[in-house]
């Protein structure tokens, strides 16, 4: 089907049956054909509501049943797991700093994209305060961009991470950085921005006599490369190719089974935090959400005392 209004209810059943069996199968796990399936509601029920399509697909389609508990993720790692992190043997080869990102991500308890829209004059870099709120820079959609829910909320950098960034600062500010947003025809044009965490941009680069350097939209791949690197995950070649083409044919995907997500460092920075003796309130502040959510999503899987229930 190349067409989105020309997907019929049999073929929305379809790929409901298609989730289950690889469930099944225990190819993914029913949470994530929970998830896949409701995408797919939810973009339908958006698209009909916008008069872009007559009739919904997808509108008496069930739901994948999943038990409330299983909908939200509990894993969180340890703080044992970043100095194996930074000394894993891995280098990322456009100069991604990859293992400043996951550091920085365990220790401020900060979203994936707010770290990779930090730029330099978002933090006092004497005292580490950090104000994160909607502001004016180059993204993969425009030239706005806005924590989630379009919040503001301030936070301090820890000391080790400042010492940490500044030889990323001093880049952003020495070199030529850009991030990447569509012009009036949809193109995607570079514009200079100061993102901190940033790799070389090929393309300009080579037109250069120094590097220029882009804000990344996405970093699965190193992120996968430096916990395999770190002996915290193994790697495997995919069963779908890769879009990228080689003069060999098209080239393998590589699976990564790594243990913890980038949004899991954030549960991470919760417990770690709350065993500092922290308050319920303060982390709440830091990470941005409510109490309530953070009591139920951001403190890992429950450990029963069954000595002391028995």
């Amino acid at each position: 089907v190349k067409y989105v209004h020309k997907l019929t209810e049999d073929e929305a059943y379809t790929f409901r049956r298609h989730l289950l069996e690889r469930v099944k199968a225990e190819e993914i796990k029913r949470v994530t054909a929970f998830n896949n399936l409701n995408a797919m509601k939810r973009l339908f029920k958006w698209l009909k509501k916008r008069k872009m399509i007559l009739q919904n697909p997808w509108l008496e389609v069930e739901a994948i049943p999943v038990p409330k508990e299983e909908r939200a993720r509990t894993v969180a790692p340890s703080s044992e797991i970043l100095p194996q992190l930074l000394s894993a043997n891995y280098t990322h080869r456009y100069e991604f700093p990859i293992k400043e990102f996951a550091y920085g991500l365990f220790r401020t308890g900060a979203r994936k994209e707010e770290l990779l829209y930090l730029e330099v004059d978002d933090v006092n870099w004497e005292t580490g305060l950090w104000i994160i709120r909607p502001k004016e820079c180059p993204i993969k959609h425009g030239m706005k961009w806005s924590p989630k829910y379009g919040k503001t909320r301030e936070t301090i950098i820890p000391a080790d991470v400042l010492e940490m960034l500044k030889p990323l600062v001093e880049r952003a500010i020495n070199h030529r950085v850009v991030g990447y947003t569509p012009n009036k025809k949809g193109k995607m044009i570079p514009v200079d921005a100061r993102f901190i965490f940033t790799m070389i941009d090929r393309r300009l680069s080579s037109q250069s006599q120094e590097p220029i350097y882009r804000r990344s939209d996405s970093v699965r791949g190193a992120w996968g490369a430096l916990f395999v690197a770190a002996g915290l995950a193994e790697a495997k070649e995919s069963s779908s190719p890769s879009t990228r083409k080689y003069k060999d044919g098209k080239k393998m995907r590589t699976d990564y089974s790594v243990p913890f997500t980038r949004h899991d460092m954030r549960r991470g920075f919760n417990l770690a935090a709350k065993e500092a003796g922290m308050s319920l309130d303060e982390r709440s502040s830091i990470l941005g959400h409510g109490r309530e959510v953070n009591e139920n999503h951001y403190c890992g899987k429950p450990k029963l005392d069954t000595k002391k229930i028995a």
